[in-house]
């Protein structure tokens, strides 16, 4: 398969390209930024553009990927401590990333969020039907992120999941 991953340069992006190169996978990678950062694994084909970049839908129709996976929570390009201007980063992010990959007409999309969305600390599991209830300004923007991506999907009609990640 051909695979899109939409990340910055951090432990989690160098496992998952491991795995998926180790399983035979095409791996491509959206860096999210221009900065010529080291990457830690070679892959198929690295493009150097922010996420909000017009040059992302040209990247979808290059890279042909069957899956999209957005480092989101995890993506090491967001400043979180910069509040709501992250916010606004990311839900933009996130946005011209599902519109490049309807646009694109194939593959699914994987959004990783974590369990910010709940707020505070809880000691039992969390059930995936408890209500969200978000306490930062990123946890509020996880949450706006897997709200959009199921509007999107229901929307679109396409492929579009939403995992969330607990203690990474």
């Amino acid at each position: 398969m051909n695979i899109l991953i939409a990340g910055g340069v951090s432990g989690l992006l160098s496992q998952l390209i491991r795995k998926f190169k180790k399983e035979g996978h095409r791996v491509s990678l959206l860096t999210g930024s221009r900065a010529k950062e080291e990457l830690p694994e070679r892959v198929f084909e690295v493009y150097r553009f922010p996420y909000d970049s017009d040059s992302v839908r040209a990247i979808f129709e290059s890279a042909l990927p069957d899956v999209t996976v957005f480092l989101g929570a995890y993506d090491l390009n967001f400043r979180w401590s910069e509040g709501e201007k992250a916010s606004v980063q990311f839900v933009s992010a996130l946005t011209n990333l599902l519109t490049s990959f309807d646009l694109s007409g194939r593959g699914r999309f994987l959004y990783l969020s974590s369990e910010e969305v709940y707020g505070d600390d809880h000691p039992e599991d969390i059930r995936e039907e408890e209500p969200v209830k978000p306490e930062t300004a990123k946890g509020r923007a996880l949450a706006q992120g897997e709200n959009f991506c199921n509007f999107f999907s229901k929307l679109s009609g396409r492929d579009i999941v939403t995992l969330r990640l607990q203690h990474l």
